[in-house]
């Protein structure tokens, strides 16, 4: 699901979100859908229906909505003393990948709409963030449909514009894409896990997992791994072995899998090898699956 908002201001203290736009896909079908406050007296109702279209199990997907959106919807919902917070780990940032890539782009700006020209898209909509701000404020005191679907139109090209925005990604390294992918493995038992933290060090790796459940089956192996709790939270440290140059999750200690490493076959043994990213945390989730999925 792609998520963007339009709020009075920056700051989530005396300001408030009036407009949420949001693409997600229902059966075949991919679906514009904006909540829009006639007066920001109106937000609570707002953020009540935003909270029945954002889904644990699925991928929440910004521009830079891990530093603004996100924090700034979170903090509205303390605000109003409702029973609610976006989890974090399972927002997608383009936003933070481009940041990351400015080696490879060399662009001046990293705006949306300079991404989007640098790829040769151009949209109808002209106005900035800021200026959609005095529209608002002119609307409030004079509705009008002129103004309504002017501030509307600059939400709906920002969301359905991050969809072509994506061919970015052609342009930028696996690895610092990888970085901010979020990692997630669907268990029958506890869920959705998501990985939301990952460093690789020469005899082990850190792993955080984020759970909905309060109990996590992994801390049974505690005495194998350094393992603590916080909240639904779930850090992990994974020793590794070497074969010659080579790294290896060491699953000599992990009785589950009730095989030796040195018994498996090539093709099995790469699955633990330790290389991206997104193969060791691949390897992870194997691991979790063999493990919560055992009789």
């Amino acid at each position: 699901m792609i998520l963007d908002i339009e709020t009075t201001g920056l700051s989530p203290k005396y300001t408030q979100v009036i407009l949420v736009g949001i693409i997600y896909k229902d059966e075949n079908k991919w679906l514009l859908t904006q909540i829009f406050c006639d007066h920001r007296s109106e937000e609570h109702e707002l953020l009540k229906a935003l909270q029945n279209y954002i889904k644990e199990d699925h991928m929440l997907i910004t521009y830079n909505g891990y530093a603004f959106d996100i924090p700034y919807l979170n903090k509205r919902y303390k605000a109003h003393k409702m029973d609610y917070q976006i989890n974090d780990s399972i927002n997608f940032d383009l936003y933070r990948v481009i940041r990351s890539s400015k080696k490879e782009l060399n662009l001046e700006s990293y705006k949306l709409k300079n991404i989007e020209e640098y790829l040769g898209i151009y949209r109808e909509d002209q106005i900035s963030g800021k200026e959609s701000v005095a529209l608002y404020d002119r609307y409030e005191h004079e509705p009008s449909e002129e103004l309504r679907d002017i501030i509307l139109l600059h939400n709906s090209d920002d969301i359905e514009y991050m969809i072509p925005t994506f061919q970015i990604l052609n342009h930028i390294p696996m690895d610092i894409i990888e970085k901010y992918y979020p990692f997630t493995y669907n268990s029958d038992d506890l869920g959705l896990i998501t990985c939301t933290k990952y460093l690789a060090y020469e005899s082990y790796i850190e792993v955080d997992f984020y759970h909905l459940k309060d109990y996590f089956p992994i801390l049974d192996y505690q005495d194998h791994y350094d393992v603590v709790i916080q909240n639904k939270t779930v850090k992990m440290r994974i020793p590794l072995f070497q074969i010659s140059d080579r790294s290896f999750i060491d699953i000599d200690l992990m009785d589950f899998l009730h095989e030796n490493f040195n018994d498996l076959s090539y093709e099995d043994q790469v699955k633990y090898e330790v290389t991206s990213k997104g193969q060791t945390l691949t390897s992870i989730k194997h691991i979790l699956k063999e493990y919560l999925n055992k009789p």
